[in-house]
């Protein structure tokens, strides 16, 4: 072993000394500041103050200054080996809980109408005691119901009565659920503690997407988290790495430090292939996979196949023996589609079929246009895509410097580039490119942590901790944009809540609930029970007759209803301003010209929604 080799094994045992009061309060006063800096940030924003620009625009000084105490006390701390496992835990634990419980802490109310839809499904499945697969709304719910039926059940069981309850932590829940699953994946691709620390810590920095509210997403990209890692953990095939003569001497330093810092509960290969050998191991591990399998294909319509795609590149390429379960995960999802999804597929199977192949278009249909977006909305749109830009360069770069260390981790290399099967099969609603980067992001993260510690012997300098620093810093700037930039619409005020409320209370089944934009609380309760038309979601052409004459086209539709509801409220305002889906403030001339026409009153109003009354003409009754 020659002299780089020594010495950097003698800095490990340097480094190894028992942890102290010192090392205690390294880690604890950053931690607790930060903590404190942020409880006390919150009360200082603003919210009516907030802009196209989200919460950002409203974000007081003091919150960046508390991620910042964090990020520093997280990256200096990463670079000790001394360091307990369980404060890098702890450390990522409370970036989530800031990340993504400022929102639900300041608004009170549950953010998205997809999150108050989920809800709807909930409250139906309570009511009838099953699904509908053949309702005319929300089909595609009825027909994957896990997550639905799941959280009926706990509902039911904790005695909320309403799943409106909890639902408001869900993305704070959820990604604490994948810190878990995400170590699991990590550590059977390395066991430098360092790398599977960062790798998770950018993860969470980068995870912009915005999936991780109360939805069936969330909860079936947890279980593709669990299922990946489950696999490389426990069914990883033996599988040299590349053997060229200039990585030869990196790659026993590494080995050699692999070794001296070998732990217990880091993982072993020799401790993972002597558990496999144990019938009931084996067997309870497998029982786990079948039943993740069934849970994914009744609970969401993409994570199943990417996830197949995944398996099935896992098993090609030899790294994972689990061939027959990527063969079990395609049979019980075109199982679940054909016999148990029938009724959506008859209605959808054109354009699914139709989007088949079309790579070019699939991958576009995502991407706003810029030119149509508010200000504020097309620099978000900026940012994000720069801060996807970013981690995918360091994940390049990061891939390259492992390589020349001598490690090929291609299982991260096939977790990367599963997903983009996705984009050759289905927009998925506009949302395909979205969910490629959701789900490549976890072997994106890996190679980004790489590029500062490509091997067990690399990144010891006082210089590494200052460059981590620098990119955390730089990620959670084009995060809090990122993930909070679409906050004047995602979030309902109590009024509006007050409002919907209202409606589901108030309004006889079988009437019309004509709105802008469904970009409001709406279908949370009852929602089987109306009828619906909304402004910006028919044709071009018919959204500009009904810009024209909003009186005449919308009263010809509501005179066919025994009542009929035109409902308009602040969050849908700001859609439309914000995306550009309808001239801006659009919404508020519909509003007055129907006030004025004089066939309309106001059955409910409040400083952020207003609800009119079809008055249908003295004599005339509806069919």
């Amino acid at each position: 072993m020659n002299t780089k080799t020594f010495s950097a094994i003698h800095q490990a045992q340097q480094a190894s000394r028992p942890f102290g009061l010192p090392a205690l309060l390294r880690v604890m006063l950053p931690l607790t500041g930060a903590l404190f800096l942020w409880g006390l940030s919150l009360q200082y924003f603003d919210l009516s103050g907030m802009t196209d620009l989200g919460l950002v625009s409203v974000a007081p000084p003091l919150l960046y200054v508390a991620y910042a105490v964090l990020i520093l006390g997280f990256c200096w701390n990463l670079q000790d080996w001394r360091m307990k496992e369980v404060v890098f835990w702890l450390y990522t634990a409370v970036l989530i809980s800031m990340l993504h419980g400022t929102p639900h802490l300041l608004y009170g109310t549950v953010r998205y109408s997809w999150a108050w839809k989920h809800v709807g499904i909930i409250d139906f499945i309570q009511r009838y005691g099953a699904v509908q697969p053949d309702i005319d709304y929300l089909a595609a719910y009825h027909n994957w119901p896990g997550f639905f039926t799941l959280n009926a059940l706990i509902t039911e069981i904790s005695g909320l009565g309403t799943a409106l309850a909890y639902a408001g932590w869900a993305p704070v829940v959820f990604n604490l659920l994948g810190i878990g699953p995400l170590r699991l994946i990590y550590t059977s691709l390395t066991r430098d503690r360092r790398l599977i620390w960062l790798a998770i810590w950018f993860f969470y920095l980068t995870n912009w997407i915005g999936q991780d509210y109360f939805g069936p997403q969330a909860l079936s990209y947890f279980l593709y988290l669990v299922m990946i890692g489950v696999c490389l953990r426990w069914f990883q095939n033996a599988h040299p790495r590349l053997d060229f003569s200039r990585a030869t001497e990196i790659r026993d330093v590494d080995q050699s430090l692999e070794e001296f810092y070998d732990r217990p509960d880091g993982g072993r290969p020799e401790q993972d292939a002597l558990l496999m050998t144990r019938p009931f191991a084996r067997m309870g591990i497998i029982a786990i996979l079948v039943l993740i399998a069934v849970v994914l294909a009744s609970t969401h319509q993409l994570t199943p196949w990417i996830t197949l795609s995944a398996l099935a590149l896992l098993a090609l390429f030899r790294i994972v023996l689990v061939s027959r379960l990527s063969i079990l995960v395609g049979v019980l999802s075109t199982a679940w589609v054909i016999f148990m999804a029938t009724a959506f597929l008859e209605g959808n199977l054109y354009w699914v079929v139709r989007s088949i192949g079309t790579f070019s278009a699939n991958f576009t249909a995502t991407l706003i246009n810029l030119a149509d977006a508010s200000p504020g909305q097309a620099l978000v749109a900026v940012i994000d895509r720069a801060l996807s830009a970013l981690i995918w360069g360091l994940a390049f770069l990061g891939g390259l410097r492992r390589f020349r260390h001598g490690y090929w981790d291609l299982p991260a290399v096939l977790l990367a580039i599963a997903p983009f099967a996705l984009l050759a099969a289905n927009s998925y609603g506009g949302e395909g490119l979205f969910r490629v980067y959701l789900f490549a992001l976890p072997a994106v993260a890996f190679f980004a942590a790489a590029l500062i510690y490509p091997g067990m012997a690399s990144g010891r300098s006082w210089r590494t901790p200052l460059v981590t620093t620098l990119l955390s810093c730089l990620m959670l700037a084009g995060m809090v944009f990122s993930y909070y930039g679409k906050e004047l619409m995602f979030y309902f005020t109590r009024d509006e809540v007050a409002g919907t409320q209202y409606v589901t209370q108030n309004i006889l089944p079988g009437s019309l609930l004509v709105d802008g934009t469904g970009n409001w609380p709406r279908q949370y309760k009852y929602y089987e029970l109306y009828d619906y038309f909304t402004i910006a979601e028919q044709d071009p052409e018919d959204r500009k007759r009904i810009l024209a004459d909003p009186v005449g086209q919308l009263t010809a539709l509501m005179s066919e209803y025994p009542s009929a509801y035109y409902v308009v409220s602040r969050s849908q305002a700001a859609f439309v301003n914000m995306t550009g889906v309808m001239p801006a403030g659009s919404l508020g001339q519909i509003t007055i010209d129907l006030m004025r026409s004089g066939q309309f009153r106001v059955a409910y109003n409040n400083a952020d929604i207003i609800v009119l009354e079809y008055l249908h003409p003295t004599g005339g009754t509806p069919p």
